[in-house]
């Protein structure tokens, strides 16, 4: 086995055991993993296309390595993980990566910043391309109306299930997340039933409760424009399209725009862009 794969092997194993994420590499491993793994994303960044992420990471690891792909599936920690579920497990998403590692588009040099880290994918690694700097910002339903963004959406979905006493743990994986819409559906047509019998419209009483619904409240848009029609997750679905969407591997760097967001999993070198240029020199 060469000293590349002994690494590599080494360093995956080491992974399951202490679930951190970018390892710390020398500059020497970094070049040379960059120059026979990565030359792809290598030839990008001498045309100044690049892909970078800021962290705070990047200030205390200089050369990293972090084979995402290998790690349990990463949540959000800003808001409920409804679409990073759909993302990540649905069907409809199969040729997109998990969202493991989130990242932006740059076609042009990186700039000397300590946080930030200019990664280099390996050549085969598949890239999950957004339409704007946000994941966010892509999907049109949630562009068309104007305050209805993921984050809000996402939490208009937990109130929802939290009415019908069905949110406990529907957020722990799409398995679970599927459950509790299922039951949605059921209360729904049967609140649906009990509302005609006393001559009440179902429509009127989604929507007011919807309104009614804190700072979410400007998602009524869910009922009275008929995006519901009885299935609440094909429907969520529906928003949380690909349509937007596409992908690319390194090389391909083109398919992109300036700030796009991108995400991947697979094995990648990170550099901190303060050093990326002399790791470089002659490369």
């Amino acid at each position: 086995m060469t000293k590349f794969l002994e690494y590599i092997t080494e360093y995956q194993e080491r992974e399951k055991y202490e679930g951190s994420r970018v390892k710390e590499i020398t500059p020497k491993a970094a070049l040379h993993i960059i120059k026979t793994r990565a030359s792809k994303a290598l030839a990008e960044y001498k045309k100044g296309k690049h892909i970078s992420r800021y962290t705070i990471t990047a200030r205390d690891i200089f050369f990293g390595f972090l084979d995402a792909s290998k790690l349990p599936s990463r949540m959000s920690r800003n808001t409920l993980n409804y679409y990073t579920h759909i993302i990540n497990d649905d069907s409809d998403w199969a040729k997109f990566p998990r969202r493991q590692v989130i990242a932006t588009y740059k076609d042009k040099r990186p700039f000397h910043d300590s946080g930030e880290f200019t990664i280099f994918p390996f050549d085969n690694t598949n890239i999950g391309v957004a339409e704007q700097d946000d994941l966010w910002n892509s999907f049109p339903v949630l562009r068309k109306h104007r305050h209805a963004g993921a984050q809000d959406f996402n939490q208009f979905i937990e109130k929802l299930l939290q009415k019908n006493g069905v949110a406990e743990g529907a957020d722990d994986s799409l398995a679970s997340f599927k459950k509790a819409t299922k039951k949605f559906d059921e209360w729904y047509k049967k609140k649906k039933i009990a509302l005609e019998s006393d001559g009440e419209d179902i429509g009127e009483y989604m929507e007011l409760i919807s309104y009614n619904m804190g700072r979410v409240g400007t998602q009524e848009w869910f009922f009275t424009e008929d995006y519901y029609t009885g299935n609440l997750y094909e429907d969520i679905k529906k928003v949380f399209s690909t349509k937007n969407f596409k992908t690319m591997k390194p090389g391909q760097y083109s398919k992109a725009k300036q700030d796009n967001e991108v995400w991947f999993e697979g094995p990648a070198v990170y550099v901190n862009s303060n050093f990326v240029v002399s790791l470089l020199e002659g490369a």
